[in-house]
């Protein structure tokens, strides 16, 4: 097979699918990922082929996860906020990932310290948020 063409998709494997989407990113990445999930549901379905290579595909732009803020990093910045809640926003953001909407929502009576939990509200649920010794030693107490 020359080129990376196939003409036969039983000879295609993973590490061909792999390899198609990894030179690409963006918006090309996820169009092609789905209509490489699409093509081979297909052909499945027809008995062309017998597993599903792309089902697993991620279709996302995401290939892994986010990197960690530095601590010396994130000890700057903290140093620099004017206020404790402004050092609690930004702990809530770096160390536990929470949107700018959830902390928008948050009410002081949400903070638990005692039980190092913060409740956060997503649309009708509410999700506990476990914290660490930074963060809750970020709050101003009283």
């Amino acid at each position: 097979m020359d080129g990376g063409r196939h003409d036969d998709p039983s000879g295609v494997t993973a590490d061909h699918l792999q390899d198609a989407l990894d030179s690409l990113g963006g918006t090309a990445r996820r169009q092609l990922a789905i209509a490489l999930r699409s093509l081979f549901r297909a052909l499945k379905r027809e008995r062309l082929v017998f597993r599903d290579l792309a089902r697993h595909l991620p279709v996302g732009d995401v290939t892994g996860l986010p990197r960690p803020v530095p601590s010396d990093l994130l000890a700057g910045v903290l140093d620099q906020a004017a206020t404790p809640f402004a050092r609690l926003a930004i702990a809530l953001a770096a160390i536990h990932a929470v949107p700018a909407s959830e902390k928008r929502t948050a009410l002081t009576a949400d903070l638990n310290l005692a039980r190092s939990t913060l409740e956060l509200r997503r649309g009708l649920r509410r999700h506990t948020l476990y914290l660490e010794g930074l963060t809750t030693a970020l709050p101003p107490t009283g």
